[in-house]
């Protein structure tokens, strides 16, 4: 059985932002035949036919990131009613902003090898329950590759498939995401990290899953993408 070292970490698109890094050691979960685990989608847009899952969807499945010492935020699984999904994962910052964004993160590691211009559809629900952000909307990070180890020089780091920002209110809203893979993910598996050490906050988030697509690109699946910003730091947080 392959093992992998799993890095819990943000991976910031400028030379200078150093990264955490976190080391256990992960079994890749066992996929079904099946390219769905859950019950039939009777809400939102659906997700298109014919991709290989290769995420497992389920709660248990994540990876949960407290902070490298002393806890920042907790976690819980709840009703996911609204979403298609039975249940959710409820994150909760806990009071004071950490010091850095992905200390209250959830990671989800790919079970499957990634290459360099695979198609992949990264789909979840995502909703706030409480924020003290200045608009009043949750505030997350979406992270989709490799990340590299403190100290790892440029030129070796792998190219980050995705890495924005996404803000969301009240009610459940379905996210889906077109990613084109920007290098092969072997040695190590690609990780989908939603970072919300943004503000003291609560955020709900389900479904979370990845579809790779070998007949298709990003042009031929859903979006729901719209506007977005990349990834915003205090400058206590960049040191």
């Amino acid at each position: 059985m392959k093992h992998f070292q799993v890095l819990f970490c943000a991976s910031i698109l400028t030379a200078t932002t150093g990264c955490e890094q976190k080391t256990t050691t992960l079994t890749p979960t066992p996929l079904p035949a099946k390219p769905d685990m859950v019950e039939a989608q009777t809400v939102g847009i659906p997700i298109p036919e014919g991709g290989e899952l290769v995420f497992d969807h389920s709660p248990e499945a994540q990876r949960l990131n407290k902070g490298p010492e002393e806890a920042v935020a907790e976690f819980e699984s709840v009703d996911g009613k609204g979403t298609g999904f039975q249940k959710a994962i409820r994150g909760q910052v806990l009071g004071t902003l950490p010091e850095k964004p992905w200390y209250a993160q959830i990671s989800t590691a790919a079970a499957a090898d990634l290459m360099q211009g695979d198609t992949v559809l990264l789909s979840f629900w995502a909703r706030t329950v409480t924020t003290e952000a200045d608009e009043g909307a949750g505030e997350f990070l979406v992270y989709f590759g490799v990340p590299a180890a403190e100290g790892t020089a440029e030129a070796d780091r792998l190219p980050t498939s995705y890495n924005l920002m996404k803000k969301v209110g009240p009610d459940w809203k379905q996210f889906l995401l077109p990613v084109t893979i920007a290098a092969d993910y072997t040695a190590s598996p690609a990780l989908l990290n939603l970072d919300f050490g943004y503000a003291v906050q609560t955020l709900e988030f389900a479904g979370i899953r990845a579809h790779r697509y070998p007949d298709k690109t990003i042009a031929d699946l859903p979006s729901t993408e719209q506007t977005d910003s990349p990834p915003t730091f205090r400058p206590d947080q960049l040191k």
